[in-house]
């Protein structure tokens, strides 16, 4: 994460999960400008270590309202863009 710092606003998931979503999303916000395509590599390198199933939601500025599974979602800023990644379905 080359020392940059996450602001977790909510989290429902083990540390572990914590460190790898700011890590996934961290790179995906290095390589990419445009929030989809943040939000399709955060995705799909979270889901290769931990399942499928996740939604992912990548923005400076937006709103959510989404049902999940418990213990399955974190909500965090990391690199000015704010990552809410949970487990669907």
């Amino acid at each position: 994460l080359g020392g940059q710092a996450a602001a977790i606003m909510d989290v429902n998931v083990s540390e572990e999960m914590q460190h790898s979503a700011v890590e996934c999303a961290a790179l995906a916000t290095e390589k990419h400008d445009v929030e989809r395509e943040i939000a399709v590599l955060t995705k799909r390198q979270f889901e290769k270590k931990y399942s499928p199933t996740r939604r992912c939601t990548v923005g400076r500025l937006f709103g959510s309202s989404a049902s999940q599974e418990a213990k399955h979602s974190i909500f965090f800023l990391v690199l000015g863009v704010n990552t809410l990644l949970f487990k669907a379905g």
